[in-house]
């Protein structure tokens, strides 16, 4: 793909020509972004979510304000004669929707979509590709099938197949760190984004295959060679290799390429947070809640407002910089998304979702979707999430069926197609299709790590500004202490 920003990916491996202690992060084009105020707006949609008040009453200036006249508490619509104006699908749509309610017929392909996903996956890793090739790949190799994991308990059978595939992966391609033959390799400050994503995907899978000594074993390995990590690293400044923890969250107007990064970095943390024995470098917690934070008053660009939509690469970008702030605080879609989090999330997902259809792109318009999915909406109460479900399914179909099958429109016949951009699409089209169980959060989870760390930075700080809190969850992060912390 022509983007350097894809679905929940890294592009796989260490950044070519990066320091030894940079990530494999996916890059995104420079660009200068927008002040903005956005504290007193939260506020009010805070107000608003108690007392059940409308869109309408908020300030129609600027796009951090909501002009939407819609009851903020039915976040699902159906009916599309009620959605607000900048929600509405523009004339001579590319692909119209039928206007019928969703049926049998059509839950059924999207289920034979999803399972048609998984098989075209391990298939084309066991017949396709080399271990070695599967190694090159790395981070992704195992990203591409535990994404495929998380929320699907509602399929038993399927979540299996998927957790026991990414731990074969797992094993396969971060053995090294645990190689005692490879010990001096990576002694010191090095490879550190991937050993923490790994360590990340090692405690899930762990949490999920609780009788796999070979899991188990590899998990503590890697949780001495991350704890070494950090020794030799001294910092945290070190280990993200972002510079001055107190000056980089100064500059409101940063270049997007940096914050994605602190995004992708700030959910392999988050996730590192739930292993046990990790002893977390000082300010851990810290740069979770600053990122999460800084988003507030960070401004994306709509496609409305650019004449090529996101035809034009920088806006299409942002459209990517806005899905991943969405996994901060649902680790991928483990969790469901609270507009009361980022409301700005939800307005940019609402008001540009109709680009992303028109665009036409697969892996764009299945993260809109899939957004949409995670507010808890369904094809049955949601109008956009209908449509945008029936086109990618019409993308499906024409494809014979099939994933892999499918051509961007950038792709030609006779192309020659990388191994991450063959895994990425069934990847990508999951998302966008499959019904999801979301998981609870409760001690031990990505979601309660993520609350406890924005609980944990206010206390310190004297401050009230955390998010996703019920009084169930404070009495966890009292009696719930994390090693190492």
């Amino acid at each position: 793909m022509s983007d350097k920003l894809h679905h929940r990916g890294s592009a796989g491996g260490q950044t070519p020509g990066a320091s030894p202690s940079q990530s494999s992060y996916s890059k995104t084009a420079k660009r200068t972004m927008k002040k903005s105020s956005l504290g007193c707006w939260c506020l009010a949609v805070g107000l608003l979510v108690l007392g059940g008040g409308s869109f309408a009453q908020l300030s129609k200036k600027g796009h951090k304000k909501i002009n939407s006249d819609v009851d903020i508490s039915k976040i699902c619509i159906n009916d599309p004669n009620h959605l607000p104006e900048y929600w509405r699908p523009p004339k001579n749509m590319r692909f119209e929707d039928s206007g019928l309610p969703w049926s049998q017929e059509e839950q059924a392909m999207a289920d034979e979509a999803v399972q048609t996903g998984l098989d075209e996956l391990l298939n084309f890793y066991e017949k396709n590709m080399t271990k070695i090739r599967i190694k090159k790949v790395g981070v992704d190799a195992v990203n591409s099938l535990i994404d495929e994991a998380y929320a699907s308990g509602n399929n038993p059978a399927y979540h299996q197949r998927a957790v026991v595939a990414a731990t074969k992966h797992l094993l396969l391609v971060a053995g090294q760190y645990v190689d005692e033959e490879n010990e001096k390799k990576y002694r010191g400050c090095v490879h550190t984004y991937d050993r923490l994503k790994y360590l990340g995907y090692a405690q899930y899978l762990i949490n999920n295959l609780p009788q796999d000594e070979e899991l188990r074993d590899f998990q503590k390995k890697l949780v001495l060679s991350v704890n070494q990590m950090f020794v030799d690293c001294t910092t945290l400044e070190n280990v993200l290799d972002v510079g001055d923890l107190k000056a980089i969250f100064l500059k409101k107007n940063e270049h997007a390429d940096p914050v994605f990064e602190w995004v992708l970095q700030a959910i392999a943390l988050t996730d590192c947070l739930t292993v046990p024995d990790l002893n977390m470098p000082e300010g851990t917690e810290e740069f979770v809640a600053n990122v999460w934070h800084y988003l507030d008053s960070y401004e994306l660009f709509y496609a409305r407002d650019q004449p090529k939509h996101y035809r034009d690469y920088e806006t299409r970008n942002q459209a990517w910089l806005a899905t991943h702030i969405a996994y901060i605080p649902t680790g991928y879609g483990r969790h469901v998304q609270r507009i009361e989090d980022a409301p700005y999330l939800y307005k940019y997902i609402r008001e540009n979702y109709y680009y992303a259809l028109e665009y036409g792109m697969l892996d764009l318009m299945c993260e809109f979707v899939d957004l949409i999915r995670q507010y808890g909406c369904t094809e049955e109460n949601d109008y956009q999430l209908r449509h945008g479900t029936r086109f990618i399914l019409s993308l499906y179909e024409k494809a014979g069926h099939s994933w892999m099958n499918y051509k961007e429109h950038n792709e030609k016949d006779g192309d020659v197609i990388s191994d991450y951009t063959m895994i990425h699409k069934p990847w990508t089209a999951i998302s966008g299709v499959i019904q999801r169980e979301f998981e609870p959060i409760v001690p031990g989870s990505y979601g309660f790590a993520f609350e406890r760390a924005l609980e944990n930075v206010a206390a310190r700080s004297g401050t009230k500004k955390t998010t996703r809190k019920t009084k169930k969850h404070k009495a966890g992060v009292q009696n719930h202490v994390r090693q190492g912390s």
